[in-house]
């Protein structure tokens, strides 16, 4: 695309007016307004020039207002067409595409792949791709939400070509966010020889996990034949290595891999050693046939993770804040939202939760209304119920413990939050945990309107999607899920979802602490504020209870909780700037019974009883 099209064509098809790929001079997409960093295309002959298609700036136009605001989400198509290549000289009709591309994608339109390439031999009256009719994927590997993929790629035609006809290659983008361009594209013969380690492939259930509380967790990775011919004699090896020893190793014999063909959900016979020390290990996975490759830089996959003495991690580190966009709220409603991790602990008997870490996101200059907002910080044991499902159920889900924190204008992503974990009603007691217990630490954030929300540290990490799919589908009783995710108001009696969050490779910063003591706590007891602070009528109570609340002093933060006798919240109420005050639930869903409203201020907590009768 040296200074323009070049005979290449486009052709836009929805909406008419916006959808184009244009020629740029700088391959460069930060003018979106979700574009984040490392924007500019890679490509060898990046200076002069690349075809891009920047969705997000068509969109926005670079606000990020708008972006937030869009509901639906309009989707684009439209397509870069390589003039007729003639095939008269070619010796083989296996043929691939190569080209640079920067990629950064959310959401396709339909069943086709959002960054595909079709074919066509009859001067494009037709175009095909895979034989399923869909368009062929210029980058499967890359998932959704992902950071910038900024790569030289290659693309096999995936059918016999016929030599004597001309060839056209279209390049269609068709979805919705962020953006992408490519650059130096050329057609080749495919190498007989061409193994590559699959992007695919079983990372740790953590990147950080306690000693001794590894995981019956195994290994897999797919593994692709690129090249024309079949490759024999196909082993993939798995290595732990520490300080540059290897300290562990396994493998799998795949014999034969046949030519442009994908082996792949083939677990290895071992797992991950129970016995490793305190320090930081890297996994990596490598492939080999008989024959000798072309490029066998791709043959190989590498992740790194780390043995603690106490801490369950998802991340090694913060690299971004993360909150839902708005369209995930209907109108009216409250933008409340729960996310944490899922853990799992093999050996639990004689260990007990003692607290929880988190990093929040909060801008001074934005988020005037979180700052002085309260949140839960919880645990709960998750008994998933044999299906498999990802949803942590009410039914499926008990409350383990749980903190009380009030945001901080300072609180941003370079400062680690650890609360001590109090049982659900509030008490210092120890919380036992158990062998193989299936837990969920979780920040829960419940809005009081629909203009502010809570945003969270986050961090880009390697795949957790083929270890969640290897412990669903092939060798476990147990799964090792990733992230969990509660959008909307029911945070008391909604699912927690495991499989819909924000995609396998973002987690937030949400860390679980364990010890083999009961935590001891050295902070004071809050304070039991005055008998008359709080007033509950009617007492009982049928279908509403009203509280009168009368300060001594004004309270920066206040909550008002209905719980049950086992410490369970049924209602909240989240309160600033409060002395004199009247607040109202109904509690028609309420079954009779003793229940305790609970009033926490930083000065101190009172509870009290009443009933319900229906």
């Amino acid at each position: 695309f040296d200074g323009g099209l070049n005979d290449w064509t486009v052709e836009i098809v929805d909406p008419a007016a916006d959808s184009l790929w244009l020629w740029s001079a700088d391959g460069d997409f930060s003018s979106g307004s979700l574009a984040g960093a490392n924007t500019i295309i890679g490509s060898a002959t990046a200076a002069n020039g690349s075809m891009t298609f920047n969705y997000d700036f068509y969109v926005t136009g670079g606000d990020p207002a708008v972006a937030y605001s869009l509901n639906p989400i309009p989707n684009m198509t439209s397509h870069l067409i390589r003039p007729e290549i003639d095939l008269s000289t070619a010796t083989s009709n296996l043929l691939s595409v190569e080209f640079h591309q920067i990629t950064r994608k959310f959401q396709a339109a339909g069943l086709d792949p959002i960054n595909h390439l079709t074919f066509s031999q009859d001067g494009g009256a037709t175009w095909v791709g895979t034989d399923t009719g869909l368009g062929v994927d210029a980058n499967p590997d890359v998932p959704a939400n992902a950071a910038p993929f900024n790569e030289f790629t290659t693309v096999n035609i995936p059918f016999e070509v016929d030599l004597t006809l001309p060839l056209q290659i279209r390049f269609t983008y068709s979805g919705s966010f962020y953006y992408w361009g490519i650059d130096d594209v050329r057609l080749v013969q495919r190498v007989p020889f061409e193994l590559a380690a699959n992007d695919f492939f079983s990372i740790t259930p953590n990147l950080t996990t306690p000693v001794g509380q590894m995981a019956d967790a195994g290994f897999l990775i797919d593994v692709k034949n690129n090249g024309s011919e079949d490759m024999t004699n196909v082993v993939a090896q798995f290595d732990i290595s520490s300080g540059g020893t290897v300290v562990f190793t396994d493998s799998l014999q795949y014999f034969t891999v046949g030519a442009d063909s994908l082996a792949e959900n083939e677990p290895f016979p071992g797992t991950f050693p129970t016995d490793l020390a305190i320090g930081t290990y890297t996994g990596t996975y490598t492939v080999r046939g008989d024959s000798l490759e072309n490029n066998p830089n791709d043959n190989s996959q590498s992740f790194d993770f780390t043995m603690s003495d106490s801490t369950f991690a998802k991340d090694v580190g913060v690299t971004r804040g993360i909150s839902p966009a708005r369209t995930n709220w209907d109108v009216g409603e409250n933008w409340s939202w729960a996310y944490g991790n899922h853990y799992l602990v093999p050996n639990g008997d004689g260990q007990y939760a003692r607290t929880i870490s988190f990093i929040l996101d909060v801008d001074p200059g934005t988020d005037t209304d979180i700052s002085g907002d309260f949140l839960f910080v919880k645990l709960y044991q998750w008994n998933e119920e044999g299906d498999f499902d990802g949803l942590a159920t009410i039914t499926e889900r008990v409350e383990l413990g749980q903190a009380l924190y009030q945001v901080q204008a300072n609180d941003d992503l370079n400062k680690v939050i650890t609360v001590d974990l109090r049982t659900p009603a509030g008490d210092l007691e120890a919380i036992p945990l158990e062998d193989n217990g299936s837990y969920i630490a979780v920040v829960e954030y419940r809005s009081n309107n629909e203009t502010a929300t809570l945003s969270m540290g986050g961090a880009r990490v390697e795949d957790y999607g083929a270890r969640i799919f290897q412990d669903q589908f092939t060798d476990s009783t147990l799964t090792n899920y990733a992230s969990v995710l509660l959008i909307g108001d029911e945070l008391d009696t909604g699912d927690f979802s495991a499989v819909g969050t924000f995609g396998s490779t973002l987690v937030p910063i949400v860390r679980l602490n364990i010890g083999d003591q009961p935590l001891v706590v050295s902070s004071v007891k809050l304070p039991t504020l005055a008998d008359n602070s709080m007033a509950i009528s009617p007492n009982p109570a049928v279908d509403f209870v009203n509280v009168a609340l009368d300060l001594e002093e004004v309270a920066k933060g206040a909550v008002l909780e209905i719980m049950d006798v086992n410490g369970k919240t049924y209602n909240m109420i989240d309160m600033r700037n409060v002395q004199q005050e009247s607040k109202s639930f109904q509690i028609e869903g309420l079954f009779s019974g003793t229940y305790y409203m609970r009033l926490t201020t930083e000065n101190g907590r009172i509870t009290k009883p009443f009933q319900v009768i229906k």
